[in-house]
């Protein structure tokens, strides 16, 4: 009986696994590329603008409306108060212009807020980029013997630069992780004996 209980079935071997055993391609375990994608997400967060935006925002409008109340209602502060204050009201309209200007320039803008790093991951054949020759190599003999299966790219990117791409071969039913590598050269590749 299938779920008495008393055995354990093991999931049959995909075409994939299959004809990496035949290759002799021993892929990077799943356990360690999955934990490694995760400690990579964790190393490129976004930057303090990016996660207090909303602060940033509210702060603006706040020195906003500040210049423009100084510069409004310091000659009625004046009168109140008894001393001149025109260096208030050009202080406070002098500020007032200025911010508005630039928000309205977008000059507040302009610098680069970092965001957080995120994984994209599309088909190799209907966008190539560079690979590493023997990452490539592996992932076209791997392809070759399971021809239904396809060659994905995965690469982490924090606003447009790329940190690190992998390279998979994946069926419907199964996925071998061949390469991870950097711009500095392959960090892991799967062995083949």
């Amino acid at each position: 009986m299938p779920f008495d209980g008393t055995k354990i079935s093991t999931p049959a071997e995909t075409d994939l696994v299959r004809a990496a055993n035949n290759l002799g391609i021993t892929p990077i375990p799943h356990a360690f590329f999955t934990e490694y994608k995760r400690k990579e997400l964790a190393k490129h967060p976004g930057s303090w603008l990016y996660r207090y935006q909303h602060l940033v925002e509210k702060t603006y409008l706040a020195m906003l409306t500040l210049s423009f109340v100084c510069a409004v209602f310091s000659p009625i502060f004046s009168n109140i108060i008894g001393k001149p204050t025109i260096a208030i009201v050009i202080g406070g309209m002098g500020s007032f212009l200025m911010l508005f200007w630039l928000g309205a320039s977008g000059r507040i803008t302009d610098f680069e807020i970092k965001t957080p790093a995120e994984w994209y991951i599309f088909d190799y054949d209907r966008h190539p980029v560079f690979v590493p020759p023997a990452i490539l190599k592996m992932a076209r003999k791997l392809q070759a013997a399971v021809p239904y299966s396809h060659i994905i790219i995965g690469e982490l990117r924090q606003n447009t630069v790329l940190l690190d791409p992998y390279l998979i071969v994946q069926t419907l039913d199964d996925e071998i992780v061949i390469g991870i590598w950097d711009n500095t050269g392959i960090l892991y590749i799967a062995e083949q004996h």
